[in-house]
């Protein structure tokens, strides 16, 4: 019996090993890409095959290669305003949604819901970008982070309120009788519980924002404004003195903007996972 067992866990380790290794690859790949030279790059593209060894001084060349540290700061403050945004306006429309109550509150959830999920985001894209033309916010980070405050999403809301709903009423009705206010209730009571619903939308906001593309290339003209997402591609499509396209630093570049949110992943993932497991079902 226990021989069974120990089959069963080497066959499970196995798999499991087997299927992360798909996930693993591209990374790998893009490591190895990253430690040639342009001309080894076209000469072999087998990631694999290092012909003439490994090139680590380009993780220091693309910094004189592309704007690295400016397109960095500037995904650094998108991702981190329209973060922050996000977080406060979804709980605090969550809290409303959820422990206060009025008349009509979960038909009119169910109603932004529905239409949220049916409606494509993309529909949007031209009505919003003439309303930021007239507010004349173009060639800002205005039109990316300022709706972040408005709301914060159908989704976001959903995961705080599912939260919200998971703790006890009783300690609500207990601040209230000791005189409380709504916003001092949310603000002491149930933002400090709800921090793995807190961990999640942050996250998936964070993440979000950091690799966004299609919202800065809309937006954003100037290209001394580009965040690295769209930098990079910019970087792509520019050739070299030579007239080919160095993919190495294009591979290190892409590397350096993988590391950030891969070391905050790893470092969160447990209330990441608490949370989402919080969400419960609608009800």
């Amino acid at each position: 019996m226990n021989n069974k067992k120990k089959y069963k866990k080497i066959i499970w380790l196995i798999a499991l090993i087997a299927v992360s290794s798909v996930f693993v690859l591209p990374l790998l790949t893009t490591f190895l890409d990253a430690l040639k030279t342009t001309s080894e790059y076209y000469l072999n593209p087998n990631p694999f095959i290092l012909s003439g060894g490994a090139h680590w001084d380009n993780f220091i060349k693309i910094f004189s290669e592309m704007p690295f540290f400016r397109e960095l700061g500037y995904s650094t403050l998108y991702a981190s305003l329209s973060t922050i945004g996000v977080v406060l306006s979804s709980s605090l429309v969550a809290y409303g949604f959820s422990v206060m109550r009025w008349p009509g509150r979960d038909k009119l959830f169910f109603i932004f819901l529905a239409f949220s999920t049916m409606i494509p985001g993309i529909t949007l894209t031209l009505p919003l970008y003439q309303i930021f033309k007239s507010f004349g916010w173009l060639n800002t980070y205005l039109p990316l982070i300022v709706p972040a405050y408005f709301g914060g999403g159908m989704f976001n809301i959903f995961i705080f309120r599912q939260f919200f709903r998971q703790i006890p009423i009783s300690y609500v009705e207990a601040a209230r009788l000791d005189g409380a206010n709504e916003f001092y209730i949310f603000y002491r009571i149930m933002l400090p519980l709800a921090r793995p619903a807190l961990a999640v939308v942050s996250i998936f906001q964070f993440f979000g924002a950091w690799g966004d593309y299609m919202g800065p290339l809309i937006y954003i003209t100037d290209n001394h404004l580009y965040p690295l997402s769209v930098g990079i591609q910019m970087f792509e499509a520019v050739p070299n003195t030579s007239g080919v396209t160095p993919w190495p630093y294009i591979m290190v570049a892409s590397l350096y903007m993988a590391i950030g949110p891969i070391i905050v992943f790893a470092l969160i993932q447990k209330q990441i996972i608490q949370g989402l497991n919080f969400q419960g079902s609608i009800t």
